[in-house]
């Protein structure tokens, strides 16, 4: 997130007598935001107008990118430091809501994933135990995505059309078992082998 990462360093630059500074950050999208002059985001406008007042009162100021959590020496401390500002007042400061959605859609995804998890009767879950997008092969049409989904759920015109015609289950006409895409498979595997032994 932009917000705190980026807004953190001005108040003490302002408070000291220094002139010249560095400061370090482990947020990609804050420094690009500032670099590319993102003026459609409230922070990095507020960002840029500091930084500007900062200059002209004969500060300079370099923005560098350190990678995280790879035991860079003051790091840690500037984490924990970081951190014990959740503990100070909260400013008045707007924060666009972008910078939310990501907060929003993976709190959306764990609580999907807890209601799931509760469903393991459900012919769908040992197809897919996880919420999320499904990713097919970008070689497979849009038809045959559908007829392999079909088939993982278990629908097919022969195991399942009795529920639109009102007709009694199909069954085996060898065991007596009710036909499902998961038996077919595993008989027509058998004949298979049979045929090859």
């Amino acid at each position: 997130m932009i917000s705190a990462s980026a807004v953190s360093y001005s108040p003490v630059i302002r408070r000291t007598k220094e002139k010249n500074f560095i400061t370090f950050s482990d947020s990609t999208s804050s420094l690009e935001a500032i670099s590319g002059f993102k003026l459609e985001i409230d922070i990095v406008q507020h960002i840029i107008k500091d930084y500007t007042h900062l200059a002209n009162s004969g500060k300079t100021i370099i923005l560098c990118w350190i990678p995280s959590h790879v035991n860079i020496r003051g790091n840690e401390r500037a984490d924990t430091a970081a951190k014990s500002a959740l503990s100070l007042p909260v400013t008045n400061l707007k924060l666009p809501a972008r910078e939310l959605l990501p907060c929003v859609s993976n709190f959306c995804l764990d609580e999907w994933q807890e209601i799931w998890e509760c469903c393991e009767g459900n012919k769908r879950h040992s197809i897919y135990p996880t919420v999320s997008i499904v990713k097919h092969s970008k070689n497979m049409s849009c038809y045959d995505s559908v007829l392999l989904n079909r088939l993982r759920i278990g629908h097919s015109r022969l195991t399942h059309s009795y529920l639109l015609c009102g007709d009694v289950p199909p069954t085996c006409q060898s065991c007596g078992i009710p036909l499902a895409v998961k038996y077919i498979s595993l008989i027509s595997g058998m004949y298979k082998l049979a045929g090859h032994s």
